[in-house]
């Protein structure tokens, strides 16, 4: 009687731990991201705005000897060249620029707080507090070629014409309150400009190979006044994304390559990200 009972504890023991392992070994990066959603309130962080707009002109920039022309010159061809960005309200891109920021991350179901509430953020940070400062902004204008390639008939490419476009550049710098750690800078960016849609045609009296163009987006002062409002999503999912899949390294410190997953809030879907995140500086 006591060999049976001592073999069914030795049952029950075997068991418990078979089923403690097989748990563990069930968990998965996925399953980590999972639970950091659930949990995505214990994360506070401290938004700071940014108080620098730098205006950038590449087409000027791109002239020869531009650097050694007089100021007159260079005011000249900067209103000349400049089509867009120079009729941008700083001090409204940025404002409209953080406050979506701050409307998104809240809309993820992050803690967020602003700079008059920086007494309450400290009150109450711990491991998950993040501050994030968006360190600087730059509207930089430019022009690209957009070229009709006809390699697989001839060399050369014809029917080339300039699109116009503009990118916000944005920084932002991650510190990690009461912590001894270095400081993170995320840099993101996003573009609009003109977009074209057409198709080749080929005359078959002549064998001649065209393009044609059916039709071209204008990029307008609108677009880019309007700018930050897409870049501010796109910075709040890379913001977000960032955090859960720090979650999901921490979880599988020993796993190197792990899948790199992005959460879509509305659909409340976590897949795979398709390239879209920040470079880390």
């Amino acid at each position: 009687m006591t060999e049976k009972r001592g073999f069914f504890f030795y049952f029950i023991i075997c068991f418990i731990g078979g089923f403690v392992i097989f748990h563990t070994s069930c968990k998965t990066p996925r399953k980590a991201a999972r639970q950091f959603i659930k949990q995505i309130d214990s994360t506070t962080i401290l938004l700071m705005p940014s108080s620098t707009l730098i205006k950038t002109n590449l087409k000027i920039k791109e002239i020869e000897n531009f650097q050694y022309f007089d100021d007159d010159l260079k005011d000249s061809l900067w209103n000349s060249l400049t089509y867009f960005i120079e009729s941008v309200n700083d001090s409204n891109f940025q404002s409209s620029f953080y406050a979506e920021v701050l409307k998104q991350m809240k809309s993820f179901g992050y803690r967020v707080y602003t700079p008059s509430q920086i007494l309450e953020f400290i009150s109450s940070s711990h491991a998950n507090s993040y501050v994030i400062e968006i360190v600087q902004l730059e509207l930089e204008e430019f022009a690209e070629w957009f070229e009709v390639d006809y390699e697989f008939i001839q060399s050369e490419r014809l029917n080339d014409f300039s699109l116009n476009g503009v990118t916000l550049n944005i920084w932002l710098k991650e510190t990690l309150p009461n912590r001894d750690t270095t400081q993170k800078v995320l840099f993101t960016d996003y573009t609009n400009k003109d977009k074209v849609k057409g198709q080749y045609s080929l005359d078959f009296n002549t064998g001649e190979l065209s393009y044609m163009l059916k039709s071209k987006m204008y990029l307008t002062q609108s677009h880019v006044d309007s700018l930050w409002l897409p870049s501010a999503k796109q910075v709040s999912q890379y913001l977000s994304d960032h955090y859960m899949n720090n979650y999901v390294s921490k979880q599988f410190k020993d796993e190197t390559n792990l899948p790199y997953y992005t959460y879509n809030k509305v659909k409340h879907k976590i897949k795979l990200a398709r390239g879209g995140k920040f470079t880390i500086m």
